[in-house]
């Protein structure tokens, strides 16, 4: 009787402390749900290279969970090449929305940090035209023009990236921008040199780095429970490990 008794008390206490040990192996979040606006820096790599395009770009930023961000983009560009034997130009807008997804646990971002990657759509308005092209024949040299064309042009966007939050709301962070085009709008006697918010329309594949800055501000808060990976180890088994670590959320 004293032995069932025992027993009975050791499955009473374990079964009272077994949520504490399922508690143990999660996290829960007060996550920050922002939303804000920022402008893109020019590329270093590119400034030096004397071919980066004047122009600005800015942003707006709402997230819709703790690991989805919806982004648009938009700016405008001028671009302006002289050689010896022709002058260009190139001016325009353009637009892009996406979204971002952060590869981050909640816990790990806790609203704050992220690591992951952007696929966007784009779209590009501009003009570009040939104030004088020379060229050598037979009969001697000959100058002629093309004059200024509206064109379309639509592109898809990858950029995985960096960002943080260097200060209270203020963050910065870069990425590397990989853009494939999808119709150039332009035919192939004169390709553009320059599409603004895509790059170099002579080729299908562009890239380059990015460097951003902006201000988010939490608009909610969202109570996220992250399950952390337990590794369990059962008897004659070196040990087997649950999948990687899921969200729940309680909004």
């Amino acid at each position: 009787m004293r032995r069932t008794s025992g027993y009975s008390f050791r499955l009473m206490l374990l079964l009272m402390l077994q949520p504490l040990v399922n508690a143990s192996a999660q996290d829960t979040v007060n996550f920050p749900l922002r939303l804000g606006a920022g402008a893109a820096l020019f590329s270093p790599v590119s400034a030096l290279a004397g071919r980066y395009p004047g122009g600005f770009e800015a942003s707006g930023f709402y997230d819709m969970s703790e690991r989805i961000t919806l982004v648009a983009d938009g700016g405008f560009s001028s671009f302006v090449q002289e050689n010896h034997n022709y002058g260009y130009e190139n001016n325009g807008i353009y637009f892009r929305a996406g979204a971002d997804y952060n590869l981050l646990n909640p816990v790990q971002a806790a609203g704050r940090y992220y690591a992951g990657i952007s696929l966007k759509y784009g779209l590009s308005l501009f003009s570009h035209s040939n104030q004088f092209i020379e060229y050598d024949s037979f009969w001697g040299t000959y100058t002629t023009s093309k004059q200024s064309s509206f064109h379309g042009a639509h592109f898809l966007e990858v950029s995985p990236g960096v960002r943080a939050e260097l200060f209270r709301n203020f963050f910065i962070g870069w990425g590397v921008n990989i853009r494939f085009l999808v119709y150039g709008g332009t035919g192939e006697d004169m390709r553009a040199i320059d599409i603004p918010g895509f790059g170099n329309g002579s080729k299908p594949l562009s890239s380059g780095i990015n460097y951003f800055i902006s201000y988010r501000i939490p608009y909610r808060h969202k109570r996220v429970i992250y399950i952390k990976p337990v590794r369990e180890t059962e008897e004659g088994d070196s040990g087997t490990t649950r999948p990687p670590g899921t969200t729940g959320t309680i909004r």
